[in-house]
């Protein structure tokens, strides 16, 4: 039965490159994968945990439970309502993480499907390249008032930085699997090519973070040789400045709003959160769209705080704050047993800054899996090693 259920998960790990590009053009996809996806992991944190753990797991499943029927049938859009989903299946992907007989049974499962994943990653990146070359993946954002590279902005409403997570994904996804250092290097580059053309400055930074790690380039003197060739070089080109990751920086340094307002959204958070909430709204919060409520009627904009933790005290309370701190303690547990001290450590840094200053949940549904297979590829790095 577990096993049948993980095979589940599994399949939509190995499957999801191919699935998001597909969203692209069958209207509503992820209406269906997203609480699929969601329910699954509920089912499997329940049964895979018949341990002492057990009533914990099955206490904190009682949580996700009655959050989802306390905000499904609200009123909210399905958009807000996909936001639940997301924080329920990363919580439960990060429980599922800490057990290293689930991320033995992934790694296996990647490698059996090893040849699709190759065939998936050359369509993806044959599809990106045609919608790069003739700009069809380029539009105008409103928003940020330039254009940017997004060909999956029609699932995304408009937002690169889900984009960009899947472009880590894909990233992470080969570097589970054999292929050669042409493929792999063809793909880094196309990826971070890509990445910078969104204009979305936090994922584009973690990419790049990722890469330095798990490529060990930190201790390559050759590629710091090159940097110090190449980047003053690349300064010199008009294309360079004129970037949407170049521009966003210097018109946000220009009038004095590097953080694109995020100060404010806390503030207007955490003091809501002080004075108006009672003691049970402190407990479950005040529903999944609360946030975006919030700001829209203080500030004008239906934007959510930009903080994982503020997102979660408005919306479930310290209920919800307690699940989230919960499941990422066991995750940092088992990847400081894979990884040591050095990698979690850096990887702690890369999650938490993405919790507090950007949001690791709210809006994007590649998220969940790029954690997850950070994991596995660890998991896999030290049983290669363990090998030699």
């Amino acid at each position: 039965m577990v096993n049948k259920i993980r095979k589940l998960l599994f399949i939509f790990l190995v499957f999801f490159p191919i699935l998001k590009l597909l969203s692209v053009y069958v209207v509503g996809l992820p209406k269906i994968y997203e609480p699929i996806l969601m329910l699954i992991s509920v089912v499997l944190v329940i049964i895979e945990n018949k341990t002492v753990r057990y009533w914990i797991m099955f206490f904190l499943q009682m949580l996700v439970l009655f959050f989802i029927i306390i905000n499904v049938f609200r009123e909210d859009s399905y958009i807000e309502k996909i936001n639940l989903f997301r924080f329920i299946t990363l919580f439960n992907l990060l429980i599922l993480a800490g057990k290293n007989s689930f991320l033995m049974d992934a790694l296996k499962f990647i490698n059996k499907f090893r040849n699709i994943i190759i065939l998936q990653m050359f369509v993806v990146f044959f599809f990106l390249w045609v919608m790069f070359i003739t700009k069809k993946g380029f539009y105008y954002f409103s928003p940020w008032q330039m254009t940017i590279f997004n060909p999956y902005s029609q699932i995304m409403d408009g937002v690169s930085h889900d984009f960009v997570y899947h472009l880590i994904y894909l990233y992470l996804l080969i570097k589970n699997i054999k292929v050669s250092k042409l493929v792999e290097y063809f793909s880094i580059i196309s990826i971070l090519i890509f990445a910078f053309f969104t204009g979305a400055r936090t994922p584009f930074v973690v990419l790049l973070l990722l890469i330095l790690l798990i490529n060990k380039l930190y201790k390559n003197k050759l590629f710091w040789i090159i940097s110090i060739i190449l980047v003053p070089l690349v300064l010199t080109f008009d294309s360079f400045w004129s970037s949407p990751m170049v521009q966003k920086i210097l018109i946000t340094s220009e009038n004095g709003q590097i953080s694109n307002g995020r100060d404010s959204f806390y503030l207007i958070g955490i003091k809501d959160f002080i004075t108006n909430f009672n003691i049970i709204e402190k407990l479950i919060g005040k529903g999944v769209n609360y946030d975006r409520k919030l700001l829209y009627y203080t500030t004008g904009l239906k934007i959510w705080s930009h903080n994982d933790f503020i997102n979660i005290a408005l919306t479930s309370g310290l209920l919800g704050i307690f699940m989230y701190i919960y499941a990422f303690n066991l995750y940092f547990k088992m990847l400081f047993k894979k990884a040591g001290f050095f990698h979690t450590a850096y990887i702690c840094v890369i999650f938490m800054s993405l919790a507090f200053f950007n949001g690791l949940y709210v809006y994007q549904d590649s998220s969940y899996y790029f954690v997850l297979i950070i994991l596995i590829y660890f998991s896999n790095l030290r049983n290669t090693n363990m090998e030699k």
